[in-house]
């Protein structure tokens, strides 16, 4: 691939190599001496005021010195030693940037691999990398420290000797004018360079373990140099302060490359001895002072400075500043982004060289965020938690200096690191952790502890945290105190004061953390000063290392801490007791404080996941109670309150023979409770929504104005959502369209329609259509919790209302769709009040699930559903069942024109898209997981959002009140089926056969019926499986699971499209679609289905 930028243009002093001739980068540095001589390279303060640059005219010739230096060295020692491709020499120096740089360009001419290593590290890992490496010299610098330290390390090894090089210093390779004159004419040129021989040795940081040699390659070194030119910013003349940097880091020898095809120039440290020891001070005030345009740094050089106003009104002057080698705290990076600082990740790997774009326009709030170089091709393996591992692909162009995996046939590079993608700006990413780091508890539930040490170790009083709980419940915390606060830990009292002092900082961690990463007091240990941290190069802690060295203290922590981690019980479990312990584990897994025990969980932010956990929680409570207690799967959807959740479980525990519960919820011993009851309850409910419906009628009435073409949307970033909104911006009969839709954190309505228009494979530019509105709301309040004016102009303007949005949630009770039907009533309030000519019409989606319980075996037909016959096996169903009775009465009492759609089965969007959470994809993934997929009797009458969006607007001002959407013909169960057995090697079983396999499956993989994460994950049919476990597949006059046949006879009537001899059946080309989405969003893994 071409390079697309050539950097320097329009300079009159730098011309950069061609890009295309297969330089090596030495080659590109001779090219630069001839062309560019009078170009700047280097610049430093060498006193205040005055700054001192060095050219390339200048500075070549000094590391042509190296070259005669070392080579003079090697010529001195014995004529045994190896041939110049095989000389590897190790370079353990505290030098200058200039002198370093120099050094490594000087050795890399001569055809000798260069490998710089941290003087960090101490003799037993030098030793190591040495022997790794085949090291044959080892250059180090004159002071007494690194003379020591490589003395040792040479001296560790077995076997041979490697002669120790004395390193050059800054004076002997810029001498004075005359001197340098003499001894110019003693250079020489490089020799003649193998492009896939090797260049340089780099070694990983060692967070996991010690340090590895990494090979690069001249091809490498040369694709490396050209990755500036694959950016967005001609850096030609613009200066990059590394004062912050070392030379022996991989990022190091990247500037040595890229300087080589951007022309930018690089400001440093004046050359000196003793060196001048980077510090945060020292740092931006050399860096203002050489007028530097970007700063590379650590991230906790940033933080410190984003203290003082007078550097965060510098740093937001500058062109940006870029760091690496850790995260950047969220807090400050958001801090100084709104601030006008301009802030980029530099994103990359020892093994793959840096992988973000070298400098693209800064993305403000989203500075956490980087887009991969073109020349790599990224491959994302899904965590299955929302996170992505990075495997850099080989390509064409580029070959990762290690491989150790194959994808899909091509070679690569597995990072170990995760990324997130952005909500709604394609191909932007951040790193949220490491594989390796994750901790995986004995749930199933990961923790990724890098962010929540990181957030610790912003308080001066912590020197560096490790977060730990591999296997356990929960999690742990080592702690090393700073070196001010280090005390005797066997000092109980001096212990637990200092946690003391630590602990907001940990409830700030907590504020951040899942549930399930929560840290606890009694879960904290400090390091002891005789067994301190040991660091990486990249001053990070070695992890593994120190986590085994206090494994014994771990052990022990666990052990005397069990009685106050999540899971044990109360004492007794009376009442009053099991409510105090259910209020403290649902609140300590939701993270929200003083939850009322008569609120619906559902309703306050409990998900699928949270209820999971509470019920994990509560069954690991009752197993160290040891009790013989099982309890429902769906526990917490049929007890969905604090108080009901108590009382059935102290029921449970005490043996009381009657466990009902009251009035409104809730069940039996058992968990179950009789069809008849349920249908009062369901008959009881409705019956004081229609209460509530006549009080809100009577408080408004209508005024009669001019009708225009209007519609209110609600639920318009769903999948019906979405192309119902698509569809309607293209109709030229609509002339407004406001949408409706909840606020969501962190992400505007515009960009959560446009991420939901990109998942669909809609045109995300018809959002920005003049006649769309976006709107945020909540519809369970009055006026919608919005602005009187905008209220006011809906009610001035509205002609239909296509009432989309509703929770889709088949285990939640029918009080966890309070507020929906809180929504339909402050609806049809507004639409009864609404000041136009004829009242709008309302458009209201329903679901085949009303007709459930309708008695007979023949279609049903589009009409009202009796009281009697009310659906009572699912809270969803019978919300929307109370949801058409409001409507009913509201056209009785107060004369609202509504159409009840009653929709069958979605089956995704056109491209494929099929939300994975609905029980269809569940059924597939578990089936992947069996192996088996089930067969029934029956057809499939299944549309997709599509053409459901469609028959909605073409029926729109239909005068039937009730229409059924679905596929007049449909398609076989075993036609679908049998795609799917083809492509993903399932066998077809009876439905039976299938269900039994699940359940023995789930038997068999959690312990005491604790189901884990990753469980939930390989069979999502879990989550449903009370679904599952109901489907009625034998009875005549339904379809697929037991779903009742829907005549459409009025629809038919009322919509060309469901009338039209081409309305499209589903076959094995939507099958691929299908498949095809689901892989592409992780859901599915191809290696799963071979």
């Amino acid at each position: 691939m071409q390079p697309p930028m050539i950097h320097g243009r329009q300079s009159t002093t730098f011309s950069s190599p061609p890009l295309n001739a297969k330089m090596t980068l030495p080659e590109m540095y001779d090219w630069n001496y001839r062309n560019s001589a009078q170009h700047p390279l280097f610049v430093y303060e060498e006193e205040p005021g005055n700054a001192t640059t060095i050219t390339w005219g200048q500075a070549v010739p000094a590391m042509r010195r190296v070259s005669k230096i070392i080579g003079s060295q090697l010529t001195s020692l014995k004529s045994d030693e190896p041939q110049d491709s095989n000389i590897v020499i190790g370079v353990l120096a505290s030098l200058d940037t200039i002198t370093y740089f120099c050094l490594l360009v000087g050795v890399l001419r001569m055809g000798w691999t260069v490998f710089p290593m941290s003087p960090r590290n101490n003799a037993e890992v030098i030793t190591e990398l040495l022997e790794k490496s085949k090291a044959t010299h080892i250059i180090v610098s004159s002071d007494a420290t690194m003379q020591n330290l490589a003395t040792t390390s040479v001296e560790n090894l077995e076997g041979r000797n490697i002669p120790i090089l004395k390193a050059p210093t800054f004076q002997d390779l810029f001498p004075l004018v005359e001197e340098s004159e003499k001894q110019d004419k003693h250079t020489s040129t490089p020799i003649i360079l193998d492009i896939d021989g090797s260049g340089a040795i780099l070694h990983s940081s060692g967070t996991t373990g010690n340090p590895k040699p990494v090979r690069w390659t001249h091809r490498a070194l040369r694709q490396f140099a050209l990755h500036p030119c694959y950016g967005d910013v001609d850096l030609t003349g613009k200066i990059m302060s590394i004062h912050a940097m070392g030379m022996y880091h991989g990022i190091g020898m990247l500037q040595v490359a890229f300087v080589a095809t951007t022309g930018l120039v690089l400001s440093m440290f004046k050359p000196r001895s003793p060196l001048i020891v980077p510090d945060p001070v020292n740092v931006i005030e050399e860096a203002l002072r050489t007028k530097s345009d970007f700063i590379y740094c650590a991230p906790t050089f940033i933080e410190t400075w984003s203290r003082s106003g007078v550097y965060v009104d510098e740093l937001a002057r500058l062109d940006g500043i870029f760091y690496g080698g850790g995260p950047l705290n969220k807090d400050v990076g958001d801090t100084l982004a709104s601030k006008g600082v301009k802030i980029g990740l530099s994103y990359g790997s020892t093994q793959c060289g840096r992988l973000s774009k070298f400098y693209t326009e800064p993305l403000e709030h989203d500075w956490e965020y980087f887009e991969f170089v073109d020349y790599t091709e990224p491959h994302f393996v899904p965590d299955g938690h929302g996170a992505y591992e990075v495997i850099i692909l080989e390509t064409d162009d580029f070959t990762p200096c290690v491989i150790n995996c194959e994808i899909n046939g091509k070679k690569g590079y597995a990072t170990n690191d995760l990324v997130e993608r952005h909500p709604s700006k394609e191909n932007y990413w951040r790193i949220v952790g490491r594989t390796d780091d994750q901790i995986m508890h004995s749930t199933g539930l990961k923790t990724n502890p890098r962010p929540l040490e990181k957030i610790l170790e912003e308080d001066p009083r912590i020197r560096s945290a490790l977060i730990f709980g591999r296997g356990q419940l929960t999690c742990g915390l080592l702690v090393q105190p700073a070196s001010e606060y280090i005390f005797d830990i066997n000092d109980t009292s001096k212990a637990n004061a200092f946690i003391q002092t630590i602990w907001p900082t940990v409830q700030k961690v907590n504020q951040r953390a899942p549930y399930y990463s929560k840290l606890f007091k009694e879960m904290i240990l400090v390091a002891s000063p005789n067994k301190p941290f040991i660091f990486n190069s990249k001053g990070s802690p070695k992890r593994d290392t120190m986590l085994a060295a206090y494994d014994d203290e771990i052990i022990r922590l666990y052990s005397t801490a069990s009685d106050i981690l999540p899971g044990v019980g109360p004492g007794t479990w009376d009442l009053a007791s099991t409510i105090s312990f259910i209020r403290d584990a649902v609140e300590n897994v939701m993270g929200v404080e003083r939850i009322p025990v008569d609120d619906d969980l559902f309703s306050t932010g409990c998900d699928s996941l949270h209820a999971t956990w509470i019920r994990n929680t509560i069954l690991t409570a009752l197993r160290k109670a040891h009790t013989d207690v099982t309890i429902p799967v769906n526990v917490v959807y049929q007890y969905s309150s604090i108080s009901s959740l108590a009382a059935f479980i102290s029921g449970k525990v005490e043996h009381k023979s009657d466990n009902s519960i009251d009035a409104n919820g809730q069940s039996s011993f058992n968990g179950e409770t009789s069809s008849a009851e349920s249908k009062a309850h369901v008959q009881n409910v409705a019956d004081e929504y229609v209460g509530k419906l006549i009080a809100a009628a009577s408080a408004v009435s209508p005024i009669e104005r001019t009708r225009n073409d209007c519609i209110i949307l609600t639920g318009s970033s769903g999948s019906l959502g979405v192309n119902l909104l698509s569809q309607m911006i293209k109709d030229v009969g609509i002339g407004r369209i406001y949408a409706l839709s909840r606020k969501s954190e962190g992400i505007s309505l515009l960009e959560k329609h446009a991420t939901a228009f990109r998942k669909a494979g809609l045109d995300e530019t018809a959002l920005k259509s003049n006649k769309l509105v976006l709107l945020s709301a909540d519809l369970a309040f009055p006026g919608f919790g919005m602005d009187s004016n905008i209220l006011a102009e809906m009610r001035s303007s509205v002609t239909h209302i296509v009432h989309n949005g509703w929770r889709v949630d088949f285990n939640a009770n029918l009080r966890s769709f309070e507020s929906c039907l809180k929504g339909v009533i402050n609806l049809i309030s507004f639409a009864i009040g609404c000041e136009t000519r004829t009242l709008p019409r309302f458009i209201f989606v329903s679901s085949v699930g009303v007709v459930h319980d309708s008695p007979g075996s023949e279609p049903v037909i589009e009409e009202a559903i009796r009281p009697d016959d009310c659906p009572s096996s699912s809270g969803y169903s019978e919300s929307k069942w109370i949801a058409e009775r409001l409507l009913i009465e509201g056209t009785v009492r107060a004369g609202l024109r509504p159409i009840i759609v009653r929709l069958g089965q979605l089956a995704g969007c056109d491209n494929g898209a099929w939300n994975t959470k609905e029980w269809f994809p569940s059924l597939i993934k578990s089936s992947v997981n069996l192996g088996l997929i089930p067969n029934v009797r029956g057809s499939v009458s299944w549309l997709s959002c599509s053409t459901v969006a469609s028959i909605i607007l073409e029926i729109r001002d239909s005068f039937e009140p009730i229409l059924h959407v679905v596929h007049p013909a449909g398609v076989p169960w075993s036609e679908i089926i049998n795609e799917f057995s083809e492509r993903l090697k399932l066998r077809v079983v009876p439905y039976e056969t299938w269900l039994s396999s699940l359940e023995r499956s789930g038997h068999n993989a959690s312990e005491h019926g604790v189901f884990d994460e990753d469980l939930l994950r390989a069979s999502p049919a879990f989550q449903l499986l009370a679904y599952f476990q109901h489907a009625d597949v034998t009875s005549p006059g339904r379809e697929q699971l037991g779903a009742r046949l829907l005549s459409t006879a009025k629809a038919v009537k009322e919509s060309p499209t469901l009338r039209s001899p081409t309305l499209p059946r589903f076959s094995g080309v939507d099958v691929d679609k299908w498949l095809s989405f689901w892989y592409a969003s992780g859901f599915l893994s191809r290696g799963q289905t071979m």
